[in-house]
């Protein structure tokens, strides 16, 4: 049951929504996890406006939203995210591609497990900034201004760790007359929280991924070594070696992330996929990432869906992999979720769309596909998160 507060009670988190009803799921899952809370319609939040220094996160269902308030619902996410207060959308219908909003993550489909690691991380990064800000303040009174002397040298020790971060990345793609490869990896900065791999396995298993770290910055891509390092997809004992099933990798990999039981609650996301050679069985497992998408023929293209919750949140998390069969023609398509808004979005009735422009690469080669994809990321970038960053990877069947 949700508790009674006074004025100064901190709220961890704030629900708005235009139905309380469909939220009972959400409602159940912070009442178990005993989080203090309020539900409020959009319309109410400027009641609180006077006290968002109390709000840890504030989780917006825009589906129990009348459209007409769109306006009004940007118009909030803004207020939130200049007092550095992390926003959850769920079930968006609102475009807000012209906007850089640094602290927002809009879920189309997430599970229970995933919306509470993003809660989580999103009240620990909250309580973070409230410490910093009251250290600054501090330090503050003692010291009027301070430009730090080393600002050149660190940009440049900066811009050098991005370099050292690419070396990690494969030097070549295992291209075959039976299938080719591409990527593209686009950092919002000169370090990155994505990281991604291609590795040929064996003679015929190829194992690959994606990777993308929770925040940006240093703290990200210090996490995407530890992934390329954690992430281990086969094991060789003696003169013998096994490879492991994507549900195994991404098992394994979840709970080395929560043994580090690392500062800030850093989590990950990953997608990894095994692919037979010979046969074209591709087995996939995703950890709270994008689906992957598949294009055959002249249909249109599909995401293929499997559930596994956030890395590093919970350590006994199980992840479920699936397979299919590819065939001549197919192409396979991975993104990290800085390029959700050019890949599609959630419409009204809470069903995904492809937007058509990602749509009309169907009937383009692999490495037509990949260049157009990366143009579009490049004109795209001014309006995507300006802490986005965007990997993806392609396979096309020959």
């Amino acid at each position: 049951m949700q508790k009674t507060r006074t004025r100064k009670e901190q709220i961890d988190v704030l629900l708005l929504t235009g139905n309380k009803e469909s939220c009972a799921p959400i409602l159940s899952l912070l009442a178990d996890k005993e989080m203090t809370f309020s539900v409020l319609p959009l319309e109410r939040f400027f009641e609180m406006e006077d006290r968002l220094e109390l709000i840890g996160t504030v989780v917006i269902d825009a589906a129990g939203i009348p459209a007409d308030q769109r306006v009004e619902c940007e118009r909030i996410i803004r207020v939130l995210d200049a007092a550095n207060i992390a926003v959850i959308l769920l079930n968006s219908w609102v475009s807000l591609a012209a906007e850089k909003f640094g602290l927002l993550r809009q879920l189309q489909s997430a599970s229970l497990g995933e919306l509470w690691g993003r809660i989580s991380a999103n009240i620990a990064y909250r309580m973070r900034m409230q410490r910093q800000s009251s250290v600054a303040d501090t330090e503050r009174t003692e010291v009027e201004t301070y430009t730090p002397p080393v600002m050149e040298d660190l940009h440049q020790q900066f811009e050098m760790a991005g370099r050292v971060q690419r070396d990690f990345l494969p030097k070549r793609l295992p291209d075959s007359d039976k299938m080719c490869w591409g990527a593209v990896f686009v950092p919002a900065q000169c370090v990155s929280g994505d990281i991604y791999d291609i590795a040929r396995l064996d003679e015929q298993h190829i194992g690959f991924y994606i990777a993308d770290a929770a925040g940006h910055s240093m703290p990200a891509a210090l996490l995407t070594m530890f992934l390329k390092h954690a992430l281990v997809m086969r094991e060789t004992i003696g003169n013998h070696y096994r490879i492991f099933s994507p549900s195994r990798v991404l098992t394994n990999l979840n709970v080395g992330i929560a043994e580090q039981q690392l500062s800030g609650c850093q989590f990950a996301t990953c997608c990894y996929c095994l692919l037979n050679t010979q046969s074209l069985q591709l087995t996939f497992a995703r950890a709270g990432h994008p689906y992957p998408v598949l294009f055959r023929g002249d249909r249109e293209p599909i995401q293929l869906k499997s559930r596994g919750s956030l890395l590093g949140i919970f350590p006994e998390a199980q992840f479920l992999h699936k397979t299919i069969r590819l065939q001549q023609g197919d192409k396979l398509f991975l993104y990290s979720d800085g390029a959700e808004e050019i890949i599609g979005r959630v419409d009204d009735a809470g069903s995904f769309s492809f937007n058509m422009e990602f749509s009309r690469m169907k009937k383009w080669t692999l490495k037509q596909m990949m260049e157009r994809f990366e143009e579009l990321v490049t004109n795209y970038l001014p309006q995507l998160n300006e802490s986005d960053d965007v990997t993806a990877i392609g396979l096309e069947i020959l």
